[in-house]
């Protein structure tokens, strides 16, 4: 049977956030990011990240990018950056995911309910298919907030499920507990 290879991209500066450190991996790419958009260590990155792509496909591919494509930024810069898509759009990013996934794969990615609805168009457009969509919900009487999708080259049908994380202030659903509770030490 095939096991599961992970790897990872990212910045080797865990050990300056109180000294987290970056487990459970098999493979690890070292890449100077600076969140600092003008900074020509990203240079460096960008062409290591190419290198990536151009020799590695994979199985699955989870991503968390930058959420917001609408909404005012903040002033802050690294704020706004970390939280808006200026610079990784939906076609890049599925791009990306295009040469870098596998004919078999799965990528899956959260975006905020308004833009996973155009994230999901595009991703159509490029043969890629929701095959998988979780649908959260802050609580039972408000609107849902965000979608997490798994996407596929193969047009599978869509499990569709949905998620409360509330009932009400503070008091969380069971299975939100359940889901989280490996995450939060009160649960």
């Amino acid at each position: 049977t095939k096991g599961i290879e992970v790897h990872v991209a990212a910045k080797d500066n865990l050990s300056e956030k109180n000294g987290l450190k970056l487990e459970f991996f098999d493979k690890y790419f070292d890449v100077p990011f600076s969140r600092s958009p003008l900074d020509k260590e990203n240079i460096t990155a960008y062409k290591k990240l190419r290198g990536i792509i151009n020799t590695n496909e994979y199985d699955l591919i989870v991503c968390n990018p930058p959420f917001f494509l609408f909404f005012m930024q903040c002033p802050k810069l690294k704020r706004s950056q970390a939280r808006h898509s200026d610079n990784l759009t939906f076609e890049v990013l599925l791009s990306v995911v295009e040469r870098l996934l596998t004919t078999n794969g799965f990528f899956s990615v959260i975006y905020p309910i308004n833009e996973s609805n155009l994230f999901m168009e595009i991703a159509r457009n490029k043969s890629l298919y929701c095959v998988r969509e979780l649908i959260v919900y802050p609580t039972p009487r408000h609107l849902p907030k965000r979608r997490l999708m798994t996407f596929s080259f193969q047009k599978l049908p869509c499990i569709s499920e949905s998620l409360v994380i509330e009932q009400t202030r503070h008091c969380y659903t069971d299975e939100y507990k359940l889901l989280t509770k490996d995450f939060y030490l009160n649960f």
